[in-house]
């Protein structure tokens, strides 16, 4: 991202995150993430995801995964944002039948790129309207941290 300008908007760490496996498709599986909750925080906003998230997976035979996430933040202060975000992960050979069992990966293991956008009716953040931000994610223990920056 050399010299594009940039600043961080915030860390957002999803937890509690149940995959349910939908169906073998002729070009790959298809998966749902049911997000159970989590936070995000950065300096001009901070909050938690509400329950009901979910991310819509797809697990190509290569075993590129594209995903497709909707979660709800509730901000400190009550205000609610809708977020979405598409992207890619790229899991390890050795680490895809882990993932799939549910156990937990490294960062070693995992890969995640995306693009998110945002939308809220409040007036006190009218601006998170208008961002497109991209997020670097690593797993951890039971969750996974994606860190986020707005381009200006």
């Amino acid at each position: 991202m050399d010299g594009v300008p940039h600043k961080p908007l915030f860390t957002l760490t999803l937890t509690n995150i149940q995959i349910l496996p939908e169906g073998k498709r002729e070009i790959g599986d298809r998966l749902v993430g049911i997000v159970g909750g989590g936070t995000f925080e950065g300096d001009r906003l901070r909050g938690v995801v509400l329950p009901g998230g979910n991310d819509w997976l797809f697990v190509r035979d290569g075993g590129e995964r594209s995903i497709d996430v909707r979660l709800p933040l509730q901000t400190n202060d009550g205000a609610i944002i809708a977020m979405s975000y598409r992207g890619f992960a790229r899991v390890r050979d050795e680490a895809r039948a882990r993932a799939i069992s549910g156990q937990a990966l490294t960062p070693a293991d995992l890969a995640v790129r995306m693009v998110a956008f945002f939308e809220t009716r409040d007036p006190r953040y009218s601006w998170i309207n208008r961002v497109m931000a991209l997020g670097l994610g690593q797993p951890r223990v039971g969750a996974i941290t994606y860190d986020l920056v707005e381009f200006l």
